[in-house]
């Protein structure tokens, strides 16, 4: 009779310490990243501009209740909320309503024994930079179907089960909900196999967990949806797994693939 595989990773803990513990990537030193980020912000022209809403291409004013909604029904519609609170004033504001599940995903792979997570150098109005980390991929589902017709998601097919990825964790988070009505999002960790050969964008770099860290306390280089997908994590360094080697960590014990999410309904 075949021995029973545990369901738990024993060994992820201290992969992940390991990682923890490394300042010194293989892929990127941490007296390159400044340079190599300014770089990235040098490739490309950055403008935002404000302008009045008769100025939005695809976008309109509903004749009926007035919310602003896309031509093409997807996307995200803003809307008026008013909040009741026993004992409190009625409160009234705008809301974004987006009834779809965005994915924010950080792919990773093991180098030279060492766990790195591949970042992505992006650009967002909002910034107080022009360039900030972000997860691989971070993106609404409105936008990796390409309903804007626009460039393909890189690194995709490694969130949605078309290419062989170990799944670390994957979670419905909430999204801002003073502003987003009821929003969520997949946080997503996966690792890419041993042997699969991750080409990598000029805009993304492979860091550490230690090199995150660092990062981490400094102003404006690390986004809001980078920390919500690394605080998924499980914790590390609680116990110690069972020797360590390629063979003894992959295949890692058996997790479904990551299938397509579909909102949950609201209470």
């Amino acid at each position: 009779m075949e021995n029973l595989k545990p369901r738990e990773d024993l060994v992820l803990p201290s992969r992940l310490a390991a990682s923890a513990q490394r300042t010194a990537g293989v892929q990127m030193h941490m007296d390159e990243f400044d340079a190599w980020l300014a770089e990235r912000a040098g490739a490309h022209d950055f403008t935002v501009d404000r302008i009045p809403f008769s100025g939005l291409r695809g976008w309109k004013f509903e004749n009926d209740i007035g919310n602003l909604v896309h031509e093409s029904g997807r996307f995200f519609s803003v809307e008026g909320l008013c909040l009741r609170t026993p004992g409190s004033a009625d409160r009234f504001q705008p809301i974004i309503n987006q009834p779809e599940v965005g994915i924010l995903g950080i792919l990773v792979k093991e180098f030279d024994g060492v766990l790195h997570f591949l970042m992505q150098a992006k650009m967002e109005p909002g910034n107080p930079v022009p360039l900030m980390l972000s997860p691989t991929v971070q993106a609404t589902r409105s936008n990796y179907t390409q309903v804007h017709r626009g460039a393909k998601v890189k690194y995709l097919e490694y969130f949605t089960g078309r290419r062989p990825a170990r799944v670390i964790a994957d979670v419905l988070q909430s999204e801002h909900g003073d502003w987003f009505y009821r929003k969520r999002n997949r946080n997503m960790l996966v690792e890419a196999a041993p042997d699969d050969v991750v080409p990598l964008d000029d805009d993304f770099c492979w860091l550490t967990l230690g090199q995150i860290n660092a990062l981490l306390a400094r102003d404006n280089v690390i986004n809001m949806d980078s920390r919500t997908v690394l605080a998924c994590l499980p914790r590390w360094g609680r116990r110690p797994g069972p020797p360590t080697g390629s063979a003894a960590r992959w295949p890692p014990p058996a997790t479904p693939a990551p299938a397509p999410c579909r909102p949950r309904p609201s209470c």
